[in-house]
């Protein structure tokens, strides 16, 4: 039943793809069909009436040159040659009597127009068609004036010719149902072929949807734009994949680093209640929850934040503002604790450094480093941070002579609750490396890390300059 219900659409689509094509195209060729016929009809007709016209002027010169006599042996001669039933000849008086005819067998009770007679008499050629009856075909008739006083009839059917027009309409009509089922046939195939990408994308959907998170949509290769459909679901389903990871990441991490913070409190809070102790003690136990809850909130919170960072969806207030400025700011801020320590903490600085995105959450990303910087650099040691720009990038860089990282911690500083070996004896909580490289990405930016173990780290900050405006 799923099965039917995800195939369905895209077979229905198909359908209507199909539907379309075959009606565009038969309706087309019934257009050109159409107009090909009015087009041999008029031609037909046209081709009847110049002929009449010609013999009209042949008949008046022969009947100049040799007079009546000659002219109907001539007429009888002619029908005669081509049937009796194809033409008919009749010469007429000023009232429309019959002076002298060909064989009229195949056309019998021929009507005289006196209306067509008097036309003629003025000079001016009559034609008219006479419709077909039991008697005689469907023909072309012209009156002309062929001598003062007499009028030339000249009657040609058109038998032939609505014979070839019927022939054409019949083939006509097998052309177009032998077109309506090529066109058919043709359209099903195109649209089940341009369809055959939407249809992979959709079982691909389908195979997520029932728990294959590794399933990928097959990019067909012919660049076109079901292609770009796949690439795009594609890279959707990997961000996806990649968010599904990180909440069960966090989920482990909270499960693990929030365990401790609890059973301390639970601990805490049993002993307060199973053991009678002076009120100052059990102050100093409330006090200590309380504690213990704000650091968790802070916890949370931050992980929170990261987690938003990371999927894109933080609330970032984007404008233009002097990173070097912030990170003078941010030296003036630590440079008190690392007095306290005995570490000299300096500023160096070329110049302005314009950059757009969230100037406190920058800031934040930065002060976290430079806090890091000043733990863990011993007394009579240095921290310089320096801000520098070039064509299309400002960058910050923190250098310090503290404990410095492993190399083989490199890479995973910056994930959440890392803490390397050296570092587990201050306090804190991992998150902040991780914050600080996610709100920096989410600028489009990165950071960096250059250390050796026992000699220094040299973390890099680099930001995209502001678009001058």
């Amino acid at each position: 039943m799923s099965s039917e219900t995800r195939t369905r659409p895209v077979k229905s689509l198909a359908i209507r793809l199909t539907s379309w094509y075959a009606g565009i195209i038969t309706f087309s060729f019934l257009v050109m069909q159409m107009v090909s016929y009015f087009v041999i009809q008029s031609n037909l007709a046209s081709r009847v009436d110049q002929m009449l016209y010609d013999e009209v002027a042949e008949d008046i010169g022969l009947f100049q040159a040799k007079g009546l006599a000659t002219l109907m042996e001539d007429f009888r001669e002619e029908v005669a040659s081509v049937g009796e039933e194809k033409e008919f000849f009749r010469v007429l008086d000023a009232q429309g009597q019959v002076l002298g005819a060909s064989d009229l067998s195949k056309w019998p009770n021929l009507a005289v127009r006196q209306d067509a007679v008097q036309r003629a008499l003025t000079g001016k050629a009559e034609l008219h068609t006479l419709k077909a009856t039991t008697d005689h075909p469907n023909a072309r008739v012209i009156y002309a004036l062929l001598a003062p006083g007499l009028i030339i009839q000249i009657g040609y059917s058109r038998a032939s010719d609505e014979r070839l027009l019927e022939n054409y309409r019949e083939t006509y009509g097998i052309a177009v149902v032998a077109i309506l089922l090529c066109s058919v046939a043709v359209g099903w195939l195109m649209a089940k072929r341009l369809l055959a990408g939407v249809e992979n994308v959709t079982q691909t959907a389908a195979r997520i949807t029932h728990g294959d998170l590794n399933s990928r949509a097959t990019i067909m290769g012919k660049g076109d734009e079901i292609d770009e459909l796949a690439k795009t679901f594609n890279q959707m389903i990997e961000r996806i994949q990649t968010l599904i990871t990180g909440m069960k990441d966090i989920t482990d991490d909270i499960a693990h680093d929030l365990r401790s913070p609890i059973m301390r409190m639970r601990g805490a809070a049993e002993m307060a209640l199973t053991h009678a102790a002076p009120l100052d003690q059990q102050e100093s136990v409330v006090g200590g929850i309380v504690e213990e809850c704000d650091n968790l909130l802070s916890l949370i919170n931050t992980m929170l934040e990261i987690s938003e960072t990371e999927a894109g969806v933080a609330q970032l207030t984007r404008e233009n503002f002097d990173l070097a400025g912030g990170v003078r700011d941010i030296v003036e801020l630590f440079t008190p604790a690392s007095e306290d320590k005995g570490v000299s903490l300096n500023y160096q600085s070329a110049g302005s450094a314009i950059v757009r995105g969230d100037q406190s959450k920058i800031r934040r990303a930065i002060g976290h480093i430079v806090d890091n910087a000043v733990k863990y650099t011993a007394a009579g040691g240095s921290i310089t941070v320096a801000c520098s720009t070039d064509s299309d990038t400002a960058k910050v860089s923190i250098k310090d002579t503290g404990i410095g990282i492993a190399e083989s911690d490199h890479s995973a500083i910056f994930s959440r609750f890392y803490r390397a070996d050296r570092s587990r004896s201050e306090p804190g909580n991992g998150l902040g490396l991780s914050l600080s490289n996610a709100i920096i990405k989410a600028h489009g930016g990165a950071i960096g890390v250059q250390s050796v173990l026992g000699q220094g780290s040299t973390f890099t900050i680099s930001l995209p300059k502001a678009a001058q405006s």
